[in-house]
């Protein structure tokens, strides 16, 4: 059993520094000991609010390693309900140890006390089609936009270019719409080497990968925590599947019954939007081309010229193909499509680059009428073959992760250079063989 000590938070000018110290056993899995948050707008939080966010960030390798956590100051709810979520994943993935015990010096009620209790929402904004629907359905509610810079595989101030560009779209979208727009910047995800926790713990971890499996909202919602008091009480984050999907498909973080136990203060966390990608975007058709909607979705992170999207990778292209079958013209959307986008898209398909064959790519095959209306740069050509296409024909052989895992780390991290040299991602593969557990039941919060 390892040691995870979190020190003493230090808030200077609004940027929240601390640090994590490990014992050996468990040395290896931490990438930087570090750690720092800072926010746009003044902090109020106490000792007890700012130690939130260093521990949910460690909790996913104590929890796998069965490592005990040393913390001073704790808001007493959040601890309470990190015990709950331990016992939930522990339910998910049998294999592991989840006996991690967080030991506080001491335990905080805590109250958010909005100053304006009728605006005390919040809502985590990436800028995707999950949020921006989330975003559509409760603008009614003022909520306050918080958009996270650093949480990918690259921490803040990297691809600072990118985001200059992004910070400039939103914050401008929400001046002209009377919303409040806050950004955190933080390497919360340069703390832990999840690479190596991955090939350590595969067995264990059904999807193969840190972040889907355990970490997500983990790691998102209560960056913000510190931004919360003084702010809001109510946090909305954005459902990343359906309710069939959430009960049968692989087990993964992203799920409400994960979600909303994620809780400090007098916060309650609500899961919003069980409801497919494609179907989001054509409920939201008019917001869309009213409202002037510029979405996020490029997992590239790097500018194309004036774009904020490179237009060419898998997650790109579902989204064109879901707002073109939609009706909606992907360039005005923060898109670059042109005569060739379609051809680059079936090449994408029958070199097979993709190792992620989402359920969003076989419900646009469903969703192709037979009469095909529109016809944006050359897409009605693509949709024609598409139709018919046998996505399965895509998938990766096991052998791949069979390979990877069963190597030492050393010579694991020099295999995947190779992987990703041929377009093979292992981190993504769409058929992680796992023991088919029931799950919880969907339950919708907040329509």
């Amino acid at each position: 059993m390892g040691q995870i000590t979190i020190g003493k938070p230090f808030l200077e000018e609004r940027v929240l520094k601390s640090t994590v110290t490990v014992s050996n056993d468990i040395r290896k899995y931490i990438k930087n000991s570090d750690f720092f948050i800072e926010y746009n707008d003044e902090i109020k939080a106490n000792e007890s609010i700012l130690n939130i966010p260093l521990t949910a960030t460690i909790l996913p390798l104590a929890w796998l390693t069965g490592s005990n956590v040393y913390v001073g100051n704790l808001d007493k709810r959040f601890k309470e309900s990190m015990d709950l979520l331990q016992k939930t994943f522990a339910e998910t993935y049998p294999l592991g140890r989840f006996t991690t015990e967080i030991k506080a010096d001491k335990l905080t009620d805590n109250k958010t006390n909005p100053a304006n209790p009728e605006n005390n929402t919040g809502i985590l904004f990436s800028g995707g089609v999950d949020s921006t629907y989330s975003l559509y359905k409760n603008i009614h509610l003022n909520p306050k936009l918080i958009m996270l810079w650093g949480i990918d595989d690259f921490s803040y101030p990297e691809k600072s270019e990118y985001w200059t560009k992004v910070i400039s779209i939103y914050k401008n979208w929400a001046n002209k719409h009377n919303l409040e727009y806050h950004i955190v910047k933080t390497n919360n995800s340069q703390i832990l080497d999840d690479r190596r926790i991955e090939h350590k713990y595969n067995k264990i971890i059904y999807d193969g990968r840190l972040r889907p499996a355990l970490q997500h909202s983990l790691v998102l919602l209560p960056t913000a925590a510190p931004l919360s008091i003084g702010r809001f009480n109510r946090f909305i984050i954005a459902a990343s599947g359906t309710p069939e999907s959430h009960n049968f498909m692989k087990p993964r973080a992203a799920r409400p019954w994960f979600d909303e136990k994620i809780v400090w203060a007098d916060l309650n966390v609500i899961n919003h939007g069980s409801l497919s990608r494609n179907k989001k975007i054509q409920e939201m058709k008019e917001f869309i081309l009213n409202e002037g909607v510029t979405f996020k979705v490029c997992v590239m992170s790097k500018p194309i010229d004036d774009y904020i999207n490179d237009s060419s990778c898998e997650k790109c292209y579902r989204t064109i193909i879901s707002l073109v079958i939609s009706g909606i013209d992907p360039n005005l959307c923060g898109f670059k499509v042109d005569e060739t986008t379609f051809l680059k898209m079936k090449n994408f398909w029958l070199k097979r680059k993709s190792t992620r064959m989402s359920n969003t790519w076989t419900e646009l095959q469903e969703l192709i009428p037979e009469e095909i209306e529109h016809d944006f740069y050359g897409s009605k050509a693509f949709f024609e073959w598409y139709r018919d296409f046998d996505l399965s024909e895509t998938e990766r052989s096991w052998l791949y992760n069979d390979l990877y895992n069963a190597l030492p780390y050393s010579l694991a991290k020099l295999l995947d250079k190779v992987y990703h040299r041929y377009g093979i991602n292992i981190h993504e593969n769409p058929k992680k063989r796992i023991n088919k557990k029931s799950l919880p039941e969907t339950k919708q919060s907040l329509s």
